[in-house]
């Protein structure tokens, strides 16, 4: 009976695999060779409008940043070219814009009370920077490293006001004492 099972089986099993043997070049010609391959989906190219869609508002903050920057930077530039334009024409062709070569005076007042008045504000502004220079001094002595280095700028732009102001102090205290009468010596 086992052997009656087993020619069965065999019987059974015989046409499958001849079936099987048979397809299998069949089944190999199907699929398509490699250089048949479906086509690839071509690449993205980027643009500018993409790349603005993927901005982040800390992008965004460091543009406009950017934008101001080079903004101040070519007014600078235009306002020195206007500068050396009217300096190349020549002190008349620009009255109110002052060139390196002939700094600005200031106006001193015709009159004594005038003189008068312009003496008294002149050593109030004058005080007023001193103190703020010794203010900017201890900050220097006793701040950190990084707010020297703004200190000591500010103490040089603050000591050039101030070098201004004592000429024109100079100056109309000059102007006053030419305009008063001078006391006589007695004979």
């Amino acid at each position: 009976m086992a052997n009656r099972v087993l020619r069965s089986r065999a019987l059974f099993l015989a046409p499958l695999l001849a079936l099987l043997l048979a397809s299998g070049p069949l089944a190999l010609a199907q699929t398509p060779p490699p250089s048949q391959q479906p086509p690839k989906r071509a690449k993205k190219v980027w643009t500018n409008d993409d790349l603005v869609q993927l901005r982040r508002p800390s992008d965004e903050y460091i543009f406009q940043k950017e934008l101001r920057e080079e903004e101040a930077r070519r007014s600078r530039e235009a306002e020195e070219a206007a500068k050396k334009a009217a300096a190349a024409k020549g002190p008349e062709a620009a009255p109110g814009i002052p060139t390196e070569a002939e700094p600005t005076k200031p106006r001193i007042p015709a009159t004594v009370p005038e003189l008068e008045k312009r003496l008294a504000e002149l050593t109030g502004q004058i005080e007023n920077l001193e103190r703020r220079i010794v203010a900017i001094e201890e900050e220097i002595v006793n701040g950190r490293e990084d707010e020297r280095v703004t200190a000591e700028e500010r103490k040089e732009a603050t000591e050039k006001e101030l070098e201004k102001l004592r000429e024109e102090f100079y100056l109309v205290r000059e102007r006053l004492q030419a305009l008063r009468p001078q006391p006589r010596p007695s004979a």
